[in-house]
């Protein structure tokens, strides 16, 4: 069995709630696997200067580690944000490593989306990954972080990193869950088919203890003794810390002693360090203890010298004080959240508040403080013990890890066919007579060999433009058709509307394909039939061909799955390959645009569902001339272009014209009808398209009744016209007659 575990996060190196859980695993599993563990190149010399010292934190020798690179500034380049970036370099390292055939098992974190390069490499069908199961657990997202610490931010590096983490949890093979409400917190937040199928299998911990858990330290409990209360945890509005603070406080008694240990944060109103928030709340009672955090060893000796660990928080995944706090027999009282419910079992391991309000709290402590003596009856029965040998049990881990890895990871098969299904590659022509040859030789160079090419001439009849298209046409499988000057859009519409091939994938005249860019590209969509298209990463090149330097000199794309579609064009560019269904749906590219017309049709389909994926891999050369329409046009007016997308759509959101004659008032716009739920998985991708079609047609007969109706009128108002001439000539001819009757 072959596992390997991926975290940003590596301990003792860092000490966040991640790095233990992940070393506690990686160690466990490393007696019956061959485990590896990727973490961020920021570790390397802490780790070596650990294990040199010889500390026992350190994970065994049998445990490979790899290191993956930081970008070395905070510039993103290419990439959507920061960490999109990292997950790259992650992806990198692991094919270096795996090189043909990955692990049985590659376990992601979900916070801050480190698998999502990964995962696209998955989701396209990268061979590597054909029989790796690649799952993602649950710890968190930075989504709900920032949601629960009550500040989201409106900006465009936010929203494409939490559109990755929900990219990730949708498209990963597996979710990995601790239990207790975890996974049905996750359902309700993000959606129950926004989340892959789950397996449940409970963190691994990481035991640091020094001495044994005792009955209890500090003599008994009992009248005239305070309940000694213990929160362990930062300072951050999540955690739930001023709920409790307040709670106390206006309880009016004095039976308890709080201790808070932890460090600060910024979470409180309008950014402001909620640890002096919680110092100003406490005015310096002498019931209330502030301390700063502590190292991990010296935890549980704090815990024993206290009678209840308080965990307030307005949601918890599977936090490890909680399992410390049950490691030491004490007891938790605790709100009724996530992986909470199935640690605190009333009665046995500590208690349970009805909710999360200040009130709910207050009232659960209340209740405890009337009886203290169910603290002393808890902890000497050794409840909260046990509770804790049942959750960390390490060879049920190590059981149902075996059953995950004995799953089978199998690609999506492909159909059979007699013959590879043709590709239409359409190029759009217009003075560019320095570069089609070039565009074109790409496509001949595939080693794919099912394709047709059809070069739309959009008006370009110089005569350096007529000698290459003549050259042109010459070639084997090239058709040149030409129109009158209509635009980019059009022109691509015109060819697609020439398209014989299951499959278009539209090709500028001047950029340029490595040759395995159609192969792969059919190959996907044809195991993934839910694909309305897929597209590639992107390498920029100069005029010449010549790829610029660096990992982030070109595009690296999400694909229009994501809501953050309509705020930046993250889809793809319009080399990419499409189901010639698309466009027989009724979808065109936009022909007054005078750019982001891709952009525009990538917005339609995310809005009627029809999505597609991107291959995390340079296939595509974007050639960047200084002459081109992108950097004369498009850059310049961004603003101005962003404004026509967005009015776009809100003007083809809604019927504009009066109900004809003939036609049903009551029936909906065509821009209203609801669009059908998407099939099964298994045959979603064309059977979604025919319905599309369906719909479209739909809509069409509703246009033609209408245009019927209006045709009738136009008729009824030539007849008018033909009536009114008649009268006029009448008239003419009346007046004539006098005359001559008057002449004679």
């Amino acid at each position: 069995m072959r596992i390997c575990f991926v975290s940003r996060e590596l301990y003792p190196c860092a000490g966040g709630g991640i790095a233990p859980i992940v070393a506690a695993a990686a160690a466990q599993l490393s007696e019956i696997a061959e485990v590896v563990v990727v973490t961020s190149a920021t570790a390397r010399d802490r780790l070596e200067e650990l294990r040199a010292a010889g500390d026992p934190r350190v994970l065994p020798e049998t445990v490979e580690v790899l290191f993956a690179p930081e970008p070395e500034d905070e510039d993103k380049g290419g990439f959507l944000h920061y960490m999109h970036r990292y997950s790259a370099g992650v992806h990198r390292i692991l094919r270096e490593h795996y090189r043909d055939r990955g692990p049985d098992v590659l376990e992601f974190c979900d916070y801050l989306g480190e698998g999502l390069v990964t995962i696209q490499a998955r989701v396209t069908c990268a061979p590597w990954l054909a029989q790796t199961l690649v799952c993602v657990r649950v710890h968190t997202t930075s989504e709900l972080c920032a949601v629960l610490d009550g500040y989201v931010p409106d900006e465009f590096e936010v929203e494409a990193l939490f559109d990755s983490e929900r990219y990730c949890l949708r498209h990963a093979d597996r979710v990995l869950t601790s239990g207790g409400d975890v996974l049905d917190t996750y359902h309700r937040y993000y959606g129950t088919s926004q989340v892959a199928n789950a397996v449940e299998i409970p963190d691994a911990f990481l035991d640091e203890s020094v001495g044994a858990p005792g009955s209890r330290d500090g003599g008994p409990l009992g009248h005239g003794h305070p309940v000694r209360l213990l929160y362990l945890g930062r300072a951050e509005r999540r955690k739930g810390i001023q709920d409790l603070l307040a709670a106390l406080l206006e309880s009016g008694r004095h039976d308890w002693r709080l201790t808070l240990v932890g460090g600060d944060t910024d979470t409180g109103p309008l950014g402001t360090s909620l640890g002096a928030q919680l110092r100003l709340l406490a005015a310096e009672d002498p019931r209330v203890d502030f301390r700063d955090a502590m190292p991990r060893p010296a935890i549980g000796a704090l815990i024993r010298e206290h009678d209840v660990v308080v965990v307030p928080s307005r949601w918890e995944c599977w936090p490890n004080v909680a399992r410390e706090a049950l490691q030491h027999n004490r007891p938790i009282l605790a709100t009724p959240v996530g992986g909470l419910v199935a640690m605190v079992r009333p009665g046995v391991s500590g208690w349970l508040a009805t909710g999360t309000t200040r009130r709910e709290i207050g009232t659960a402590i209340s209740a405890l403080l009337d009886d203290p003596d169910q603290i002393t009856e808890l902890i000497a029965a050794g409840g909260p013990r046990s509770v804790f040998d049942e959750l960390t049990d390490v060879d049920a881990l190590r059981q149902r890890y075996r059953r995950l890895a004995d799953e089978t990871a199998q690609l999506p098969p492909r159909p059979d066919r007699d013959a590879d299904p043709l590709v239409s590659v359409v190029v759009p022509y217009f003075h560019m007579d320095a570069f089609v040859e070039q565009t074109l030789d790409a496509v001949a160079a595939q080693t794919y060999d099912n394709i047709e090419t059809i070069v739309v001439n959009d008006g370009s009849f110089r005569p350096e433009d007529l000698e290459v298209l003549a050259r042109v046409a010459s070639r084997p499988g090239v058709r040149v058709v030409s129109q009158a000057n209509a635009g980019l859009g059009a022109a691509r519409n015109f060819g697609v509307s020439q398209a014989a091939g299951k499959y278009v994938l539209p090709l500028d005249s001047d950029d340029l394909i490595v040759p395995e860019f159609v192969g792969r590209l059919v190959e996907v969509l044809e195991r993934r039939s839910e694909l309305a298209y897929v597209g590639t990463w992107v390498q920029y090149v100069d005029e010449d061909g010549v790829p610029f330097g660096g990992d982030s000199d070109g595009y690296m794309p999400l694909g229009n799955s994501v809501g953050l579609i309509h705020r930046s064009n993250v889809g793809g560019v319009c080399t990419s390959l499409f189901r010639r269904a698309v466009f027989q749906s009724g979808l065109r590219y936009d022909e007054e645009l005078t750019s982001y017309e891709d952009w525009m049709l990538l917005r339609e389909m995310h809005d009627r569902r029809l999505v597609g994926a991107i291959v995390p891999e340079r296939l595509f050369h974007y050639r960047i001339r200084t002459a081109s329409m992108t950097r004369q046009v498009a850059r310049p007016r961004l603003a101005r272009l962003e404004g026509e997308l967005r009015a776009r759509r809100l003007e083809y959101g809604t019927r504009w014209t009066a109900s004809a004659i003939g036609v049903d008032r009551s029936a909906p716009s065509e821009h209203h009808v609801e669009l059908p739920a998407p099939p099964a998985p298994d045959d979603q991708g064309d059977r979604l398209l025919a319905s599309n079609a369906q719909l479209a047609s739909a809509i069409g007969r509703r246009g033609a009744a209408a245009g019927a109706a209006l045709a009738g009128l136009e008729e009824a108002r030539a007849r008018v016209t033909e009536l009114e001439a008649e009268t006029a000539r009448l008239r003419t001819e009346l007046a004539r007659a006098r005359r001559l009757a008057g002449t004679t």
